[in-house]
């Protein structure tokens, strides 16, 4: 019975976990949404001397709504999505 139990909590932290994940996380980019940002400057705040170091970027895809009104959206998520692959590879450079 305790198994049972143990199971089913482990199946609900499994689940707030993935769900805590998709509200941090832009579902086309797959990259830290503003929510994420919040979260971070909470927990620098809280703790300024903090192990690890950090960083932020900031990007402003200038005219965007230009691509998304001439092309169509599914055109400006192209873009997004290409984007979003640079940043990763920047990143992880």
């Amino acid at each position: 019975h305790i198994s049972g139990q143990a199971a089913s909590v482990l199946r609900n932290a499994v689940a707030f976990e993935r769900m805590r994940a998709t509200a941090v996380t832009d579902p086309l980019t797959d990259l830290p949404n503003s929510r994420a940002l919040g979260d971070f400057f909470q927990k620098l705040v809280a703790d300024p001397a903090g192990e690890a170091s950090n960083a932020i970027i900031m990007i402003d895809l200038d005219d965007f709504k230009a691509v998304n009104d001439g092309y169509g959206h599914q055109t400006g998520d192209a873009a997004l999505t290409a984007a979003a692959a640079a940043v990763r590879v920047l990143a992880s450079a």
